[in-house]
């Protein structure tokens, strides 16, 4: 089953850190009735709640208990 979800996390540099919130596809696996695995993607994350404003560069998004790499180019989320 795929559904949209929000999340709340975690966008940190060598020097920066930052709280973020944004969507993320939640997949989840079955056997039968019972969930056998999940898994996150289609990461997008809502410029309005990142404080303090991330300078163009590279970040790792902490999120779900995984990390996925992310840059900000001209402003813009790049996954």
């Amino acid at each position: 089953m795929k559904e949209r979800i929000q999340f709340e996390g975690l966008l940190r540099a060598t020097d920066k850190e930052s709280g973020c919130r944004g969507w993320c596809s939640k997949v989840t696996l079955y056997e039968g009735t019972l969930p056998i695995d999940v898994a996150f993607a289609d990461y997008q994350i809502s410029d309005d709640s990142v404080s303090p404003r991330l300078q163009d560069g590279t970040y790792e998004l902490f999120v779900h208990g995984k990390t996925t790499r992310v840059m900000r180019v001209n402003g813009r989320w790049i996954y």
